[in-house]
């Protein structure tokens, strides 16, 4: 696919759990004729990849891609965290605004979830399960000679891979949660 370019993130998974480990999500929801209520959820690791990763992709798009009107995802169907998944996308252009970049949320576009069976999610598979197996092999078996060449292609096309630092983790969490920040561990504090 000529025009297929692949964008990922990288984070220390460790880190944000062990940032966020105390922290948790409310969302508010409302029965019809009843008082509002608030439930809470652990803040998965997914909400602030989902995060970076939709803020890396939509400033890729703005950069290289000026021509593109509006970026839709497609994110899979995983419980609990779609829900809240979908929330947070509801709320990236008031984000983008908030951290000074309103040049990006008119490219703000749609939010679809869908099943391993739908193609975007099948293909975002592929490229994650040939990346894994492949990139850090040190020789590759005969049999799996050919799965390799497909991998090279991807490989070197045009993209982005963006490395969240565990500073940046950290600096998230202060700014999300500010109590979060006092529990870390910083240069001479051990924990």
């Amino acid at each position: 696919m000529g025009s297929f370019y692949p964008i990922g993130i990288e984070v220390d998974a460790g880190h944000i759990k062990d940032t966020f480990i105390d922290s948790k999500v409310l969302r508010q929801h409302t029965k019809q004729f009843e008082a509002k209520q608030f439930e809470a959820k652990p803040f998965e690791p997914d909400f602030l990849c989902f995060l970076t990763y939709a803020y890396v992709v939509l400033n890729y798009v703005h950069n290289v891609h000026p021509h593109v009107e509006k970026v839709n995802f497609i994110v899979e169907r995983k419980g609990h965290v779609t829900r809240y998944i979908d929330e947070f996308h509801s709320g990236l252009g008031e984000a983008l605004i908030f951290i000074g970049r309103t040049d990006l949320t008119p490219l703000v576009g749609e939010l679809s979830t869908g099943d391993k069976e739908r193609i975007p999610c099948q293909v975002a598979d592929m490229l994650c399960w040939h990346a894994a197996r492949f990139e850090n092999a040190q020789e590759v078996k005969t049999e799996d000679i050919a799965d390799a060449r497909r991998y090279l292609k991807l490989r070197n096309r045009k993209g982005k891979l963006f490395s969240l630092s565990n500073s940046q983790v950290s600096e998230m969490a202060g700014a999300i949660f500010p109590k979060a920040l006092s529990r870390l561990p910083g240069p001479g504090k051990s924990g």
